[in-house]
């Protein structure tokens, strides 16, 4: 029974292969050969140098003006920014302490210069009354209680004028009070306290040592009256003064011509308030500002980051922008066909990764150094830049640029291989809609060796055989 039942199944599979083999060997018989077509299209001609090449985005790399502690990163990558734009801030505490001692340094370096010249008044006005009594020395030792007198006016006026101490001691209470009010402490208070107590002794000792002169003067003035009495009656005049004269004019001269004390004065002046400009730029550059527009490739801080200074030979960055606005292509051009290219050369650029093509660009850079490789094959690099790059475009992507010699817009093209010759005409195949194929002569014009110009023969949407077919 169960032989039996095998023996037909058997039989059944094998008619079953052999009818299967049949009906394919019927199908391959009768399949018609395949042919490729080619829509004729309108568009440009552009005809010139052909290359593979590489989307180049250039990025900016940030560093920091100064040094500092990061305090905010305001951005992060893939975020879009706009020329000036600030991307961190540094944490401006130490910057505001450091400036506010320069402009303390710079009132200290005002008051000085106020003291030198104040100095170099009371200096040259007292060899000045010396000279004067020395050219009346007419008056022997009548004289000098009238100089006793003056100079004892002029020690006095300069005391009055001269507050140096008191000024020291003022702008040591109002430094006082400004840490006070960023930082109201008891410890802080009690240096407020210091501080009055230290400007009050010194407007005591000022105000004692004028009125200690002022009671000097009262003999004096008594001496000098009864001095100026005693000359009126008698007026003789003395001859022999003219050495110690001539000496004492030569030190008064000197006197006023020289001011060595004031130069030095206002030249500490001048760095005082050259340190407080510096001072002032170190806080206004506590914001790090987008040099360039683009998109935030990297960014390797964050808050509480200590960071150096840029310097000409610093190369770490904190953050990198990609300048969108710059897009470049490169692409290595044989030693042959360099002559063709020049700097200023339109280009058209296809990005085959996102189906872009004939991307406008120019030629900005032909490198003169050449890259040799191990066949002995010569190329240099040429660099473009795109005219309106799409946003969609990556570094490092890969792209097909022409340098365009010669361009005819909207012309009809043809595909280069649908044309033959024959008798000594140019020919293509069309496939009309019914799907026949039709023999047609042209006549092309220009070509870029891929695409020619149709002059005659064809419509724009005709279809051309591109192959499949024996002419």
């Amino acid at each position: 029974m169960k032989r039996s039942i095998k023996i037909p199944l058997a039989i059944s599979l094998t008619l079953a292969l052999l009818l299967a083999g049949t009906a394919c060997s019927s199908d391959v018989a009768s399949e018609a050969p395949k042919i490729s077509v080619q829509a004729v299209k309108t568009g440009d001609l552009l005809i010139g140098q052909y290359a593979d090449g590489r989307v180049v985005i250039p990025a900016a790399e940030i560093q920091s003006p100064i040094a500092g502690r990061i305090a905010e990163v305001l951005v992060q990558p893939g975020q879009s920014v706009a020329a000036g734009e600030i991307l961190a801030r540094l944490d401006p505490a130490e910057l505001k302490s450091e400036l506010a001692a320069a402009e303390l340094i710079v009132k200290k370096a005002e008051e000085s210069l106020a003291e030198a010249r104040l100095q170099r008044t009371y200096t040259i006005t007292s060899e000045e009354v010396k000279l004067v009594s020395l050219e009346r020395e007419i008056y022997d030792s009548r004289y000098k209680a009238i100089e006793d007198y003056n100079q004892q006016i002029l020690k006095i006026e300069y005391l009055k004028n001269s507050d140096l101490a008191v000024t020291n001691a003022k702008i040591a209470l109002e430094q006082a009070e400004e840490v006070y009010d960023d930082n109201p402490t008891s410890v802080n208070e009690l240096a407020i306290d210091k501080a009055r107590t230290a400007l009050d002794e010194a407007i005591q000792t000022r105000d004692y040592n004028i009125a200690l002169e002022e009671q000097r003067l009262i003999p004096l003035q008594r001496t000098y009256l009864e001095a100026q009495a005693d000359m009126a009656n008698d007026p003789a005049i003395y001859t022999e003064y003219s050495q110690n004269y001539d000496m004492q004019k030569l030190k008064v001269d000197y006197l006023r011509q020289s001011d060595a004390a004031v130069a030095t004065a206002q030249f500490a002046l001048e760095d005082a308030k050259a340190r407080l400009t510096e001072a002032q730029a170190a806080l206004a550059q506590a914001e790090i500002e987008a040099p360039v527009a683009g998109i935030v490739k990297s960014v390797v801080i964050e808050p509480g980051d200590l960071v150096a200074a840029a310097t000409a030979s610093s190369t770490s960055s904190l953050l990198t922008i990609s300048q969108m606005d710059a897009v470049q292509v490169t692409a290595y051009i044989t030693e042959t066909d360099i002559a063709g290219v020049e700097v200023g050369q339109t280009m058209r650029i296809t990005v085959d990764a996102l189906n872009l093509e004939n991307q406008a660009g120019q030629v900005s850079e032909i490198s003169l150094t050449p890259k040799i490789d191990s066949t002995g094959i010569v190329t240099y690099l040429v660099t473009g830049t795109f005219t309106d790059p799409d946003a969609r475009i990556l570094d490092g992507m890969t792209t097909f640029v022409t340098f365009i010699k010669k361009e005819k817009p909207a012309v009809l093209l043809v595909s280069n291989k649908a044309v033959y010759i024959k008798d000594a005409q140019q020919y293509v195949t069309v496939q009309k809609e019914d799907g026949t194929l039709e023999e047609r002569s042209v006549t092309c014009g220009l070509t870029n060796g891929t695409v020619s110009e149709v002059l005659e023969g064809l419509a724009a949407g005709e279809k051309v055989v591109t192959g499949g077919i024996v002419r």
